[in-house]
Parts: structure tokens; sequence; C-alpha cells
């Protein structure tokens, strides 16, 4: 017997609802892993996050790392027994869009200032034209992802404020932190104007 063409549908619908659910995890691992490998390879951070895999090159370490971080909070709503889908999924998937988003707005303006200040390209569409659309574009995103947060994480009211407020504490965060370590480490702060490849292709060293 043929099978029914609704139940087709929906079976259709659960493979790709759980692929892309794949695919958007992995792709924040991965984000996420590349932001501590590089703060590692930077020294910055645990500079063991900085080191590769001998036969891969991966940033396994950092892997590991954003591997443990996860584990933590998917145990802590497993204790909760919070509904996995509607809450750890939904919320951080969110939030995390937000946040990369708020990145590369802020990536895109420090390209701006880099072009600006340095002379390595005088091109106006390489460092000016397509820079500032691309910014243009970013902040008019960032401005519906965080109007339309509740959308976005499929929460609102108590939820949505301490998800705004985290991702507010982040860049807050990051800000003190930049401060303290040009004020108090500026031999580490200078390590975060070079370019990655600058320190060399092998594994980072020290602890």
């Amino acid at each position: 017997m043929a099978q029914n063409p609704e139940d087709l549908l929906l079976e259709l619908f659960a493979i790709f609802v759980v692929t892309s659910m794949f695919a958007a995890v992995v792709a924040f691992h991965n984000n996420v892993a590349r932001y501590l490998f590089s703060l590692g390879r930077q020294g910055v951070a645990w500079r063991a996050m900085g080191r590769t895999h001998p036969k891969t090159r991966s940033p396994y370490i950092a892997c590991y790392v954003q591997t443990a971080m996860v584990g933590a909070v998917v145990g802590v709503f497993a204790m909760l027994k919070l509904p996995p889908y509607e809450t750890l999924f939904t919320w951080f998937t969110g939030i995390g869009a937000a946040g990369i988003i708020a990145v590369q707005c802020i990536a895109s303006v420090a390209i701006l200032a880099f072009f600006r200040r340095t002379t390595v390209d005088r091109r106006a569409w390489n460092t000016l034209i397509a820079p500032l659309l691309g910014s243009i574009g970013l902040f008019a995103f960032m401005y519906f992802a965080l109007t339309s947060l509740d959308v976005l994480i499929g929460a609102t009211g108590l939820i949505e404020e301490v998800f705004l407020g985290l991702l507010v504490a982040s860049f807050a965060t990051g800000l003190v932190a930049a401060y303290v370590l040009r004020r108090w480490q500026p031999a580490r702060y200078s390590l975060l104007e070079s370019f990655l490849g600058d320190r060399g292709s092998g594994s980072a060293s020290g602890p």
C-alpha cells in the first residue's frame, strides 16, 4: 500500500528539521572553537587552546573546551528536566545567532577602521564602499534581531530580559577585559594587533 502523502511530507519535514538543527549546532561549535583557538594562539587566553592537531591541523583543544562548556550547560538543563528543544536549543541558538551578528557588526567597523589607519589597500570599493555597505546591512540585521528577540529565542518576559542581559554583559566584559589587558599587560595586548599567521604555523607553546 502506498504511503499517505501527508505522512511522507511529515517525515520529510522531520528530516529537514533534524539535519538543519545538526548543521546549526556544528556551525556554532566551529565558531566558538575558532574564537577560542584565536585567543589561545594570540596568547590572551589559555595558550593550549591555540594548539593544532599534529595530523589534522584542527584546533582540537579549543574544540574540547567548547564541548566541555556545552556539556556543562546541557547537564544543568537535564538536571532541571527542561524540554531540550523548547528551551535549550531554541534559547541558545537564538541568542547565539544574535551574538554572532553582533560580533560581525564589530568586525565590520574594525575593517573600516583598519583600512583608514593603514596604507595596505587604497581602492575605494575594497576599503570603504563594500565594507560600509556590509556594515549597514549587518547593523540592520542586528536591529531586527534585538527588537525581535522574543521571536528569535521563542520566549518573552524574564527569559528574554535575561538573555538580552547576557548579550550586553558579554560585550561589556570584553571591553573591560581589553582595557585591563591594555593597561596592565601591554605586551599581551599588542598581540591582538598582530595577524594570526605572524606567530608561525606550529603549535602554540606554554601551559
